[in-house]
């Protein structure tokens, strides 16, 4: 094994220009999505909705609503055991329907409000965490 990465500077070049920047991006999130690949991360789903919004079958999903009016957030309809939610109210009033599953927290009205639920197969119930 060498230290020759640890000891000789051009080993790690110089970034002089915006395009070796892009370089540098595209080969780190390369790297990223290996180590995403092998160690089978999950990356949390995010999406951004102005109005009413249905989720989809996403095990780890981030809605972040910017409505200036009511809105409704309605969950998965056939959530597995340990599916997650964040809900981030950054405009109106939310209601969050359960779609068929009791959600022990049915409305959001702060701006900046987050709710993180996490649904119990046991119980039926999308309980906050």
């Amino acid at each position: 094994m060498t230290n020759r990465f640890f000891i000789d500077p051009d080993v790690v070049p110089e970034l002089t220009a915006d395009s070796d920047m892009a370089e540098v991006a595209a080969a780190f999130n390369e790297l990223r999505q290996s180590v995403v690949d092998v160690y089978q991360f999950i990356e949390p789903f995010r999406i951004e909705s102005d109005g009413n919004i249905t989720c989809g079958d996403t095990p780890i999903l981030w809605v972040v609503m910017t409505n200036t009016s009511a809105a409704t957030v309605t969950l998965y309809e056939d959530p597995k055991d340990g599916y997650e939610t964040w809900i981030t109210c950054a405009g109106g009033s939310l209601a969050i329907d359960g779609n068929g599953k009791t959600t022990v927290i049915t409305s959001m009205n702060n701006v900046d409000d987050t709710v993180h639920l996490k649904y119990d197969e046991d119980n039926t119930k999308w309980r906050p965490v």
